[in-house]
């Protein structure tokens, strides 16, 4: 049986399924990672935090666009389409020194319907985009009104500590998300103030 293996970057960039990121890469090690994974399967980022760990998790990304930057540094939008699961057994490193892993992708949460409480969330988040270009714009104007995406998006864009943010890689982790973002965004009567939300990211 073969072996799937990809590379891995070591970033603390937080992304759930169908979230998406804008980086910078310059390092010639990533240069190298990017000109593999575009030709190939991708490439992971993984939190710094999940680096050594027993169990780490990765999110799996397809990069969607590149371009340069003014000062000549290329920058790419990626977008994850799943979490992965890698084993230390068949790490190496290549003579690039860029850290490779074997992964098997993980299911996380189950298909939702709204309810009240997600239905909020999503009226906030739309207000967002809506209101800052930066944000809608690595989505291309695409918002998703499902609970999923709108939850993700959310636990993606906060400020929280990323112990906090590494508990919602569980694949059942959905319902632990409508209890905080709800003690988060209402709680903190947020809910009609777009901008102080904006404001603490």
């Amino acid at each position: 049986m073969n072996v799937m293996t990809m590379p891995i970057f070591e970033l603390s960039v937080f992304l759930l399924p169908q979230g998406r990121a804008r980086l910078n890469i310059f390092e010639p090690r990533y240069l190298h990672m990017v000109s593999v994974a575009a030709k190939a399967n991708g490439f992971a980022i993984v939190l710094n935090e999940f680096i050594g760990q027993p169990k780490m998790i990765g999110s799996w990304v397809d990069i969607i666009d590149f371009n340069t930057s003014e000062q000549g540094v290329l920058v790419i939008d990626v977008k994850c389409k799943a979490l992965v699961s890698f084993t230390s057994i068949y790490t190496y490193k290549d003579e690039r020194n860029l850290l490779w892993a074997s992964y098997t992708p993980l299911d996380h949460w189950p298909a939702l319907a709204h309810n009240p409480l997600t239905k909020i969330f999503s009226q906030l988040l739309d207000t967002l985009f809506h209101q800052y270009e930066s944000l809608s714009g690595i989505y291309h104007q695409e918002f998703i009104d499902t609970p999923n995406w709108v939850m993700s998006r959310w636990l993606e864009l906060l400020p929280l500590e990323t112990k906090d943010k590494m508990l919602f890689f569980e694949q059942h982790s959905d319902e632990k998300a409508q209890i905080f973002l709800g003690d988060l965004l209402l709680e903190s009567k947020l809910e009609s103030k777009p901008k102080k939300i904006m404001d603490l990211m």
